[in-house]
């Protein structure tokens, strides 16, 4: 089954971002890292990062006002396969990141999805 799992924002100025969504709207916070920070909306993460201009667009929208989904599902590689075959843009293949497998990929329309599993040692 595949899931949303969470929401990233670009945003332009982090730290005034996180004064709103924790402070007027009362988030709780989830983690927080470096350019980054993730609240606790129950199901579905919202997570804002640093907005970066020096990456080349068509290789990383992170833009202010940019979002990207991201779908949790059970195999990584498998999806890689079919996402690949299908002529899907791969811009990022899989590779583990702590407890995650995660990959990124661009849809028919260029939104750049985050698509992770579970690491399994």
């Amino acid at each position: 089954m595949v899931e949303l799992r969470y929401v990233i924002l670009f945003v332009s100025d982090l730290d005034r971002s996180i004064r709103f969504y924790r402070d007027v709207l009362g988030l709780a916070v989830r983690s927080e890292g470096r350019d980054q920070i993730e609240f606790e909306t129950g199901n579905l993460g919202l997570t804002l990062h640093q907005a970066r201009w020096e990456a080349p667009p068509h290789h990383s929208p992170t833009r202010a006002g940019s979002v990207r989904l991201g779908l949790h599902l059970e195999d990584v590689g498998l999806a890689h396969t079919r996402l690949t075959e299908a002529g899907c843009l791969c811009l990022s293949p899989p590779e583990r990141r702590g407890d995650v497998i995660m990959a990124l990929y661009e849809d028919p329309d260029g939104h750049h999805l985050s698509l992770a599993s579970d690491a399994h040692d």
